[in-house]
């Protein structure tokens, strides 16, 4: 089983910055989807992609935690994000 390793985003819809100081393991499925003929809900064998996200305090024991479950994973990093700073009266100052 192939696992993600990451750090949550800022959501995009709010100002703060909570839930992002933590790293998430993703499980990624590879699986066979079925759809159930009565209800027409789509399955699967496998659970954990849809429902288990792991949270750790660091990058560090989220990879120790893989490599100790004998995981398949990849890391994804973060890009910077860059600041620029803007003020009104720059619109009028040339």
């Amino acid at each position: 089983m192939i696992v993600k390793i990451f750090k949550e985003y800022k959501n995009p819809t709010q100002s703060g910055k909570a839930n992002t100081n933590h790293w998430t393991i993703e499980f990624l499925s590879n699986d066979y989807r079925f759809q159930e003929q009565i209800m027409g809900w789509t399955g699967s064998t496998n659970m954990y992609p849809s429902e288990v996200k792991l949270q750790f305090k660091n990058k560090e024991e989220a990879i120790n935690f893989a490599k100790k479950n004998k995981l398949e994973f990849f890391v994804q990093d973060l890009n910077k994000q860059k600041f620029t700073i803007k003020s009104y009266v720059n619109n009028y100052l040339s």
